[in-house]
């Protein structure tokens, strides 16, 4: 068993481009969701991490489930003509994706696209003093590269387009009463999983 490891190994760090299943390990990014038209809401942004799994049965296209969270941090946050320094409130984002290499993934540098839907969470304080969680549905698209090495690591870097559904019934004036959109930007250090 020892020698049947130590002879593929030199095989597989020969391989370059992705495997059929990549882990992304992503402790690097930035979350900036804006501000609605109409209603005095804020726009806020928000340091992300965590983790982007794919799987790829062909080397044109692949599947993704990501699931990213936004740390907390203090901003001054715009209720229409009142400014608040505060914290924002921690953000989850998890999606399905549909990833496509333009031209193929057994390469160093793989340039691709992407789209796919989720869920935006919001954990936050109701103005009442009360905790609430908010879910709402959401789609994305975007694109990026990545650049892989010959052995099991790569990199990626991220570019994402959200639009986040409105819930009339949201409560408090945080977040929610009127679609939203955020735009994301992330760096990931890639694992492969699975060598093809």
């Amino acid at each position: 068993m020892i020698g049947v490891i130590f002879t593929a190994t030199p095989a597989f760090a020969q391989e370059v481009g992705a495997g059929k299943a990549d882990l992304s390990i992503v402790p690097a990014g930035w979350l900036s969701i804006a501000k609605p038209d109409t209603r005095p809401e804020p726009k806020f942004g928000e340091y992300v991490i965590g983790g982007i799994i794919t799987f790829a049965p062909a080397s044109w296209i692949g599947i993704e489930g990501e699931l990213l969270a936004g740390l907390r941090r203090s901003q001054d946050l715009n209720f229409g003509s009142t400014t608040l320094s505060t914290k924002s409130p921690p953000v989850f984002m998890d999606a399905v994706n549909l990833i496509i290499p333009f031209i193929g993934d057994q390469r160093p540098l793989v340039p691709f696209v992407t789209a796919g839907v989720g869920e935006t969470t919001i954990n936050r304080t109701r103005d009442v003093g009360q905790a609430d969680t908010e879910t709402f549905f959401t789609g994305n698209f975007g694109g990026g590269l990545k650049w892989y090495s010959t052995g099991r690591w790569g990199y990626r870097v991220d570019y994402r387009y959200f639009v986040i559904r409105s819930e009339p019934q949201a409560p408090g004036t945080f977040f929610g009463r009127e679609q939203r959109r955020a735009q994301r930007f992330t760096g990931s250090l890639v694992l492969k999983l699975i060598p093809r």
